[in-house]
């Protein structure tokens, strides 16, 4: 979502140094190579790009650091990239196979001298991964935070309604598509404060927030003792108290006698950039209070039937809390049943938000796990009967906030007995689902092919798409089947933290190089970094002729990034871009639950 002008964030900050020192080649160099700058896993294989314009490709030498010895020489290859730049130069790469190095740090050096690197290979590469996450939902966290948690004090609380007077509160209860002045004539006040800013505006919504509550319970109840260990930063019982201000926020909103699905609504985002808790009575006109808006009727099976599913799981993760968990069960069976009798899929105040069309995928997920928990037959048989009518798949469908069907055929899968045909055609299924993707990376004409790219467009969104289908992927082999899954998504993580045309690491706080200038209020009016967020990274051409949004720049073809962008690939490390550079905690959740599938080595 969009947000309004301001200063760069400021990067001579001490918080902004990298984690480690990088080397990125000589400036004169007509060489850069692209790698993952956090770190490959020892398992599975890896590789580097070297991109140019060159012809024939150049020779190289990987250098163990520690020794200061070569472990590997020859000329890189094979070309994996030949075309045209938008700056209208060309563009090759060639690959550099990685995949023998042991547990260590290398310098690739080229024949021109350029060096690169650290590369390192770690088991616990990824270790600073989701302890950084949990910073960025510490910045998106509404209502009674602190300043030590969040790097902005508590905003939009209830009390401000009627209390103080003076900032404004959430919220006033509304109707589903309600515009024009919000104030405390407009409605009753409702207590709906806590929970998470979606994005780089203060909106909350329950369909982003179900389904990242959803994703990364899920991750959290199958690898609880990846998240407890090392490899993952030990971060499980943080991840756990995160995860557990969101349920709050989500009972808050469905736990009443009236459902809410979003709090805030478009103006929140037509403004300037702006601190949380400076919010006046008059934060944006024309609101004096913040909308609260209720389910339209008959709409809301899609956010109902993911609610229960994050709301069930959160029963599982907290299972050692007897009461919380009973009062999230309850909750749980109580939405689902209130999202049967809507049949319709409702969207955001406005729908091009996030607007969202299919209801059986959330329904399914949702009654899957149910039926997992408590036995009943019946959920078990809606699950199966809405994950039929997801059938068959229609090309590749990544996970993200708009299709969960993988997970409601993974766990639909589940509620039924190992060697039972209900759980055998889930499986095949997730197969079926799965293979399109697969097939994404072994096109060579497909954008990103040469980077390990497993998603046939750059989107609005990419990067959620791209470590999305890696789940779908990893789902699939969780069933039993669909080799080389752990090898696609271990591509979309090394794409994800610098082994891109650009050479940017887009988790900030990770890696060597970050995009500066972060779309993000409270980053840029507090002139903080936000650590953890991820960006939604490069998208096409295409996509910034179709916003009809003049505030977003179109790059040209003398902008920094042109000679590494196509017109089907690009990006601008740009304020006003909020396609690529505006981060969301949706975006997160996919990241999560990849981490706990690659890095869950038990049986």
């Amino acid at each position: 979502m969009e947000g309004g002008a301001g200063a760069d964030v400021s990067s001579d900050a001490a918080a902004d140094a990298a984690p480690f020192a990088c080397s990125l080649g000589a400036t004169t160099s007509k060489y850069a190579v692209r790698f993952d700058q956090v770190g490959y896993l020892p398992e599975g294989s890896s590789a580097a790009v070297v991109l140019g314009a060159a012809s024939p490709a150049p020779k190289f030498q990987v250098i163990d650091l520690s020794s200061n010895a070569p472990v590997a020489s020859g000329v890189a290859g094979p070309r994996v990239l030949d075309t045209t730049s938008r700056a209208g130069t060309r563009l090759t790469g060639d690959r550099i196979d990685l995949s023998a190095l042991v547990a260590g740090q290398y310098q690739i050096v080229l024949e021109d001298g350029s060096k690169f690197g650290p590369v390192r290979v770690d088991a616990n590469a990824y270790a600073s991964v989701v302890p950084n996450l949990l910073r960025f939902f510490g910045a998106q966290r509404c209502g009674p935070t602190t300043m030590q948690a969040s790097q902005h004090a508590a905003c939009h609380r209830f009390a401000s309604i009627a209390g103080m007077g003076t900032f404004s509160g959430d919220g006033i209860a509304v109707d589903d598509g309600t515009t024009g002045t919000i104030d405390t004539t407009t409605g009753p006040a409702v207590d709906v404060e806590g929970g998470w800013h979606d994005a780089g505006d203060y909106i909350k919504f329950v369909g982003t927030t179900s389904f990242t509550l959803a994703v990364d319970l899920l991750a959290l109840r199958d690898h609880p003792a990846v998240f407890a260990g090392p490899r993952a930063g030990s971060a499980k019982e943080a991840l756990r108290a995160e995860m557990r201000w969101g349920l709050d926020w989500l009972v808050k909103m469905l736990g009443g006698a009236v459902m809410y699905h979003q709090v805030s609504g478009s103006p929140d985002h037509d403004v300037g950039w702006r601190i949380p808790e400076a919010d006046t009575m008059t934060p944006v006109p024309p609101y004096t209070q913040r909308p609260v808006f209720r389910l339209a009727a008959g709409a809301g099976g899609n956010l109902l039937g993911r609610s229960a599913a994050a709301l069930a799981l959160g029963s599982q993760v907290f299972s050692d809390d007897p009461s919380y968990a009973a009062q999230l069960l309850t909750l749980a069976r109580t939405v689902y049943a209130a999202g049967t009798t809507r049949p319709t899929a409702q969207s955001p105040d406005p729908p091009d938000f996030y607007l969202e069309s299919s209801v059986d995928d959330d329904l399914s997920f949702g009654s899957s796990i149910l039926a997992q928990i408590t036995g009943d037959a019946s959920y078990a048989a809606d699950a199966l009967a809405r994950a039929r009518a997801l059938k068959p798949p229609s090309g590749p469908q990544p996970l993200y906030w708009g299709d969960v069907t993988a997970l409601a055929f993974l766990e639909t899968g589940m509620a039924y007995p190992a060697a039972s045909a209900e759980r055998a055609e889930m499986a095949q299924d997730l197969a079926s689902l799965a293979a399109p993707i697969q097939q994404i990376t072994k096109q060579a004409t497909a954008p990103g092919v040469a980077f390990g790219w497993a998603v046939d467009v750059f989107d609005n969104g990419s990067l959620e798409q791209s470590l999305g289908s890696a789940s779908v992927c990893l789902a699939a082999a969780r069933m039993g089947g669909n080799a080389g899954c752990a090898e696609l998504a271990r591509s979309q993580l090394h794409y994800l933290f610098g082994q891109n045309p650009f050479g940017l690491s887009f988790l900030i706080g990770e890696g060597c190089v970050n995009p500066t200038n972060v779309h993000h209020a409270l980053a840029q009016a507090a002139r903080i970094k936000v650590f953890g967020a991820v960006v939604g990274g490069p998208t096409s051409l295409g996509v910034l002729q179709g916003l009809n949004d003049s505030s977003v720049p179109i790059p040209t073809s003398t902008t920094p990034f042109a000679p590494w962008s196509t017109d089907a690939e690009l990006y601008e490390d740009d304020l006003g871009d909020y396609v690529v550079n505006e981060p969301a905690i949706d975006f997160t959740a996919p990241l999560v639950f990849d981490l706990g599938e690659l890095l869950d080595t038990s049986p």
